[in-house]
Formats: C-alpha cells, sequence, structure tokens
C-alpha cells in the first residue's frame, strides 16, 4: 500500500521501508541537541547526551517513535514476536 493511502505511523514507516530517499523531503526529520558527538566511518555520527535535562529530542519525537517501532516490529518478525497492539503499545 501506498504510503500517501496510509495514515499516521503507518505512512512513515511505509516511506521507510518503500521510499526512504523520499524520507526527508516528507517530514521535518529530527532535530537534537548535544555538546558532544563524534563522526564514525560511512557517514555516522555517535551523540553523547551528557544533560538529559536539556541535550534532547527537540523536534521529531513522533518520528524517532516510528523509527523505533519499525525496528522493533522487524527484530520480532526475526525471532516470530508479535508487536503488542493496545496501550502497552
Amino acid at each position: 500500500m501506498l504510503a500517501k493511502q496510509r495514515a499516521g505511523h503507518e505512512a512513515i514507516q511505509d516511506s521507510i521501508e518503500y521510499g526512504p530517499e523520499l524520507f526527508p523531503f516528507k517530514t521535518k526529520g529530527i532535530l537534537l541537541a548535544s555538546s558532544r558527538y563524534e563522526n564514525l566511518d560511512r557517514d555516522r555520527v555517535r551523540i553523547h547526551f551528557d544533560s538529559r535535562n536539556i541535550e534532547r529530542i527537540l523536534d521529531g519525537g513522533h518520528n524517532t517513535l516510528v523509527i523505533g517501532l519499525l525496528i522493533l516490529k522487524r527484530a520480532l518478525d526475526f525471532t516470530g514476536g508479535k508487536l503488542p497492539r493496545g496501550q502497552k503499545t
């Protein structure tokens, strides 16, 4: 099913799975505040949060949740588990 036909987190997950090159154009992404970071190999970055009162996700919490749920769903699919439904999720 196409991302534009689905609502909410399912549309974001579809965008990540089936059109990741379009994801930055469909969302504002994730904005983080951190005083320390390090550049890693393969264009990756490790972010350190030393003061969690002020260093955190500033914008994009919903995107972060949806990406985390997608990772969890894939891991559970791999192990044969199921994502719980309802308030526990």
